[in-house]
């Protein structure tokens, strides 16, 4: 079996050029961790994965001394968190995209893809062509709805 087989085709994505708020309200609105990114053509250039927003998040003070976290636990709120995060929103993604992506392509056996999965990846980019366009992607997910509407 092979990825064309499970892949979900036109899987959602964003362009290179777009600001991380987009991201992060397609990411919300979608409820995804792990976004395609594509640049001219649908070439697929990396991907935006919400772990990259872990860092902006933590506070300043987790850097600096670990000890005590539990008491600033307790007197945060939800706004000092989303302030963290806005002044990270007006930038562009290409900031935050990760370049090293593992990629199959429709022809790779459907075990390549699993061990990719097995090893920690969300969700893996189905490219094809000499230009890498982005065809499909495949996650855990994809691979149970497959497997559910077969039974």
């Amino acid at each position: 079996m092979f990825c064309e087989s499970v892949m979900q085709a036109a899987p959602t994505r964003i362009r290179r050029d777009a600001h991380l708020h987009e991201a992060v309200d397609l990411m919300g609105e979608r409820h995804m961790q792990v976004l395609m990114v594509v640049g001219e053509e649908n070439r697929f250039v990396g991907e935006l994965s919400i772990n990259q927003f872990a860092k902006a998040l933590l506070p300043r003070s987790i850097f600096v001394e670990y000890e005590g976290h539990e008491d600033e636990a307790q007197r945060e709120t939800l706004a000092d968190v989303v302030g963290r995060l806005t002044p990270y929103l007006d930038r562009p993604i290409i900031d935050f995209i990760d370049h090293d992506v593992p990629v199959v392509r429709p022809k790779t056996p459907l075990v390549d893809a699993l061990m990719l999965l097995r090893g920690g990846a969300l969700r893996i980019p189905v490219v094809d062509g000499p230009n890498d366009m982005l065809v499909g992607a495949i996650s855990m997910l994809t691979i149970m709805r497959v497997v559910h509407s077969a039974r």
